[in-house]
């Protein structure tokens, strides 16, 4: 793909207490945006076979983790051996900044 546009920093709230959308982005890591102008598909199908072999070999161990463990363990399984953050239930997340095992999930918590 080929994106033109142009890269501005994102808003901040307007007023106090409202939400701030810069600050939300600084926490993901993110400290532009696109503003995009085109946006173009240069080739179909190309892409990396080793990255397709990861995205497939991924999917097959959440569905084997997924089939294997019951909840919260396979959630748990999947954040630390697979950094999907999304997976742990909120209780478990709490649990891990807590004691200070954050750490152990190779994602930022919190």
């Amino acid at each position: 793909m080929r994106l033109e546009g142009r890269l501005r920093l994102p808003q901040e709230a307007r007023e106090e207490g409202a939400f701030d959308w810069q600050r939300y982005l600084s926490y993901q890591g993110i400290w532009v945006e696109l503003a995009t102008g085109m946006v173009t598909v240069v080739k179909r199908g190309g892409g990396s076979p080793l990255i397709k072999w990861a995205y497939k070999s991924r999917d097959w161990m959440v569905r084997v983790i997924e089939h294997t463990l019951p909840e919260p363990h396979s959630s748990v399984l999947k954040g630390i051996l697979l950094g999907d953050k999304e997976s742990l239930p909120p209780g478990v997340q709490e649990s891990f900044l807590r004691t200070g095992t954050g750490q152990a999930v190779p994602v930022q918590l919190g």
